[in-house]
């Protein structure tokens, strides 16, 4: 796994918790203090127990971690660049939504070896949509739902995210959009 995925981690848990909690957390499973290194690669399995480790320290399941980690990648001060990449996708959520299609082909321009699950989008009817995401990342869909939970508020959107759990080597995310315009949204140009 490319370690930018352990860094983001890494990066959530001290500005979330702090950076005492992230050395006395890598003391006690990394034998040491310890931070990654965006562009070495790691070993998949540590990523998940790292995952697992932080769900563990906090009381929270690792899908609760997952999602809280997906949700701070856009909405803290250094996820700006992620963001607005995200943001090219379309004027308006619906639009975003649909451009998911093309987000691992966006993300392999950004980032070779980053090999993000495969997701795809299908229009269940006029005002939900469903989300296969690939299990290649198993949890990946939790960490999507943390994103599209934060973007939805971006665009201003209502919109209730529904996960189901993985099945057949695809886990599902279904998007019931509430309302297009439920507030302002925040500000965004592509320039």
């Amino acid at each position: 796994m490319l370690g930018l995925i352990n860094k983001a981690i890494e990066n959530f848990a001290i500005d979330t918790y702090g950076k005492r909690f992230w050395n006395s957390f890598t003391r006690r499973h990394l034998n040491g203090e310890f931070t990654f290194e965006p562009l070495l690669e790691y070993e998949h399995a540590l990523t998940f127990r790292l995952i697992d480790w932080l769900a563990e320290a906090r009381s929270k399941t690792s899908a609760d971690i997952m999602e809280d980690i997906g949700t701070f990648l856009v909405s803290q001060r250094n996820g700006e660049a992620l963001r607005r990449l995200l943001r090219f996708g379309g004027a308006n959520f619906v639009e975003f939504i649909f451009s998911l299609d093309e987000l691992n082909e966006r993300s392999e321009i950004a980032l070779k070896d980053l090999n993000l699950p495969q997701l795809s989008v299908e229009r269940i009817n006029q005002n939900s949509v469903s989300v296969r995401v690939d299990q290649s990342w198993p949890g990946f869909e939790h960490v999507m739902a943390g994103i599209l939970r934060s973007l939805a508020d971006d665009y201003g959107a209502l919109v209730f995210i529904n996960v189901s759990p993985p099945e057949g080597g695809s886990a599902y995310l279904v998007l019931e959009l509430i309302q297009h315009h439920f507030t302002e949204g925040r500000k965004f140009s592509l320039a």
